[in-house]
């Protein structure tokens, strides 16, 4: 939303900004864990399979389809709460409009890319499946997941400071909500 007398966002509501900050802080996790499995197979010469982060017990089709799903479900009603998808919120701030674009879409697809590698799970009780970019494309998919999960992260960082979260996050801390 704009504040049409001062030309900015006006700050979203205080449960969103409470919600992005949790998010935030899952994300920042599930991105940690990530590059601890990135260091564990492009620094130590762990193999895919071997390589299964701190949380190791977490490293399964399930916990990734599930956290990436609610993440992007999150993503989508922050930012519509927001009042992103107004004309005039583009007009105004094109740069966060495209930020929270990007990030909802490629998030979206990471989704999705957990979707289908869940079916294969279901079908052939792979760990780890190789999904849709994999069933095309040889490389390495902890490459892809630490670009997905490392934009996961950045882009809503950067529209939760830009953007007038941090402020309704720090309001519902003083509510208490």
């Amino acid at each position: 939303m704009i504040n049409k007398s001062k030309n900015s966002i006006i700050p979203p509501p205080v449960w969103a900004g409470f919600v992005l900050g949790v998010a935030l802080t899952y994300q920042f996790l599930h991105l940690l864990e990530h590059l601890f499995i990135f260091y564990q197979h492009w620094w130590l010469g762990i193999s895919r399979l071997g390589a299964h982060g701190l949380l190791f017990f977490l490293d399964f089709e399930w916990s990734h389809f599930a956290f990436n799903s609610m993440y992007f479900l999150t993503l989508v009603v922050i930012f519509w709460a927001a009042g992103f998808y107004r004309r005039d919120t583009f007009i105004k701030h094109k740069i966060i409009f495209f930020f929270v674009i990007f990030c909802t879409l490629l998030q979206g697809y990471h989704a999705i890319e957990h979707t289908v590698r869940i079916f294969q799970h279901i079908q052939t009780s792979c760990e780890p499946c190789t999904g849709i970019l994999l069933s095309y494309f040889d490389f390495d998919d902890i490459y892809l997941h630490t670009f997905f999960n490392t934009t996961a992260f950045i882009l809503p960082t950067i529209i939760f400071f830009s953007a007038g979260f941090l402020k309704s996050f720090l309001r519902s801390m003083r509510l208490n909500i």
